[in-house]
């Protein structure tokens, strides 16, 4: 018998990211990808689904007066909590120094002065985000719920499915035949 007390935790840390297990079918998560945004033992943990795509971006929506070099920021679903709430969040990748930097739930007037300066950073609106209650997503990651991963820069030119999808052939071919499984086998 296994001792999983004793079984390496998963790890999750601001700036990593969850993927969501091929057997995970709740709607809200269902194929997706979370960035991780905060995490701690007393508050819980938060974050942005990645990969849930709006098809639209902040100027075919009536959210608010935006600075107009905001109005081809694409938009995306960040989740299930306060799914009115829009979320600016910025980041940028420096491969020389190995740094990801993220800038989370930030101003739109910041956002648009990021844009301005052609710094490498990318901008995206999330309506909503992804939250756990304090224990919530240490439990889900012990059921084995998300696969715990490590940011790369693919999240940047991959969406949808095709990011899911690539991230769990990471984790092997186990996993990256599952990614490919259909709904309901059944029906095939």
């Amino acid at each position: 018998m296994i001792d999983r007390s004793l079984q390496e935790q998963p790890f999750v840390s601001p700036g990593s990211l969850l993927v969501a297990h091929p057997s995970l079918t709740e709607p809200n998560f269902r194929r997706s990808v979370i960035l991780i945004v905060s995490d701690s033992v007393e508050q819980g943990a938060m974050g942005v689904v990645l990969n849930q795509s709006t098809g639209s971006t902040l100027g075919q929506h009536e959210l608010q007066m935006l600075p107009s070099s905001l109005t081809q920021v694409p938009l995306y679903r960040g989740g299930p909590v306060a799914p009115r709430q829009l979320l600016l969040v910025a980041w940028r990748w420096e491969p020389d120094v190995g740094v990801f930097q993220l800038l989370f739930g930030i101003e739109p007037a910041k956002a648009a002065e990021l844009l301005s300066q052609n710094n490498g950073f990318r901008v995206r609106a999330y309506l909503g985000y992804a939250g756990w209650a304090q224990g919530q997503l240490q439990s889900e990651l012990q059921a084995e719920a998300w696969l715990p991963m490590q940011l790369i820069p693919e999240i940047d030119s991959l969406d949808a499915d095709p990011l899911w999808r690539f991230l769990l052939a990471s984790k092997g071919v186990r996993m990256q035949l599952a990614s490919y499984a259909p709904d309901k086998p059944v029906l095939n």
